[in-house]
């Protein structure tokens, strides 16, 4: 058995040694005896353990069972109470699938494009994903209770597209009506440096462009 400070100790102790750790909690709301107190002290201590995902119930009898034969809380209070806490448990998953927004996430892919990130937030993959898989992507947006994330893969292949395009642009612009000279290449180098190909690719591939081109005309093919 443990006590309201024990819980609040265990999560502050493992969120130390581990900042971005979720937790999750299953809550009884109106179990009998169940005061207003007490059921105050169930919403603070959300709050102290910083809990994200609540499974809310509201007790029920069971007969024959030591709690069906103490004072019971009226039905409506319990469900009152278990409404209380389904709110603050949909404020704090909101927070945090708004927190994942932007950030890199780990999907176990369950069904096609569907799944569950390392947090237990429920994802839906824009881009390739087969089930059984677990596949890195960015959270891009929130759609009710669902992180709307994008498979790197996907996103890699869209930004290649992307950046294939504007590459050849500026290349075809350094070319245009021109023979491969000297300012030719510097424009080219500065071009493929932008790019992020990096300082040496740039000079490696001028230099095997320029091989036996070097002050001719460039066609529209070799551009491309």
């Amino acid at each position: 058995r443990h006590s309201r400070s024990d819980a609040i100790r265990f999560c502050s102790q493992a969120r130390r040694l581990r900042p971005d750790i979720v937790f999750g909690a299953d809550l009884i709301a109106g179990f009998p005896t169940e005061t207003e107190e007490m059921h105050r002290n169930s919403c603070r201590l959300v709050e102290d353990c910083d809990l994200t995902w609540l499974h809310v119930f509201p007790y029920s009898e069971r007969p024959g069972t030591p709690a069906a034969r103490m004072p019971a809380v009226p039905k409506p209070v319990r469900k009152e109470r278990a409404a209380t806490l389904r709110a603050l448990g949909s404020a704090a998953a909101a927070r945090h699938l708004a927190s994942q927004v932007g950030q890199p996430v780990e999907v176990l892919v369950e069904t096609a494009g569907k799944g569950h990130s390392a947090h237990f937030a429920s994802v839906q993959l824009l881009g390739e994903a087969i089930a059984g898989n677990i596949v890195r992507a960015e959270g891009v947006g929130v759609e009710g209770e669902t992180l709307q994330a994008r498979a790197w893969f996907g996103r890699l292949k869209d930004g290649l597209k992307r950046s294939t395009g504007q590459l050849t642009g500026s290349i075809s612009a350094v070319f245009t009506r021109r023979k491969l000279d000297d300012e030719a290449l510097e424009d080219l180098e500065e071009i493929l440096i932008r790019a992020d190909l990096g300082v040496q690719a740039a000079a490696r591939i001028t230099t095997e462009i320029a091989k036996g081109r070097y002050d001719k005309d460039v066609t529209d093919e070799e551009v491309r």
